[in-house]
């Protein structure tokens, strides 16, 4: 997987993440609160993947090692088949089912994001990439403590 390959495959990512907070605040829709922090986790999820997008613009095909992209392909593509069951089982209507084991899930994929920003993070010298990934992995954090509180109350 190329460099480019990377940022599209980090952009999926950060849609999918978007469309399992969406899920979630249809799921909660009886609990206003709950609901809108979903929907604003769902607009930072795309305003990520805007951010993604714009980078990956002014970078060079060749901006990371072979072995550094394909490391990092490889967590996109784990995490990318994690989000894919996580959009499908919200997508399938069944009731009684505990959404808290959702809600813990997410936060494991947030964790799992963050990690991946984190590596990109470290494997980059371009100051552009760093910037954004460190924030990417910021939000990341902050978007668990967000879910933490959200399943404790």
């Amino acid at each position: 997987m190329t460099t480019e390959e990377c940022f599209e495959a980090a952009v999926q990512v950060e849609h999918l993440m978007r469309d399992i907070y969406v899920g979630l605040a249809d799921r909660y829709a009886g609990e206003p609160a709950r609901r809108e922090m979903f929907l604003l986790l769902a607009a930072e999820e795309e305003q990520h993947a805007h951010r993604i997008r714009l980078l990956a613009r002014t970078q060079d095909a060749g901006t990371w090692a072979k072995e550094t992209a394909a490391r990092i392909a490889r967590n996109l593509d784990d995490i990318s088949a994690e989000l894919l069951a996580m959009v499908a089982e919200l997508g399938d209507d069944f009731e009684g089912a505990p959404r808290e084991n959702l809600l813990r899930r997410v936060m494991e994929a947030e964790h799992h994001c963050s990690s991946i920003h984190a590596e990109v993070l470290a494997e980059t010298a371009e100051i552009d990439v760093q910037m954004l990934f460190s924030a990417l992995a910021k939000q990341d954090v902050r978007h668990k403590t967000m879910l933490e509180q959200a399943l404790a109350s």
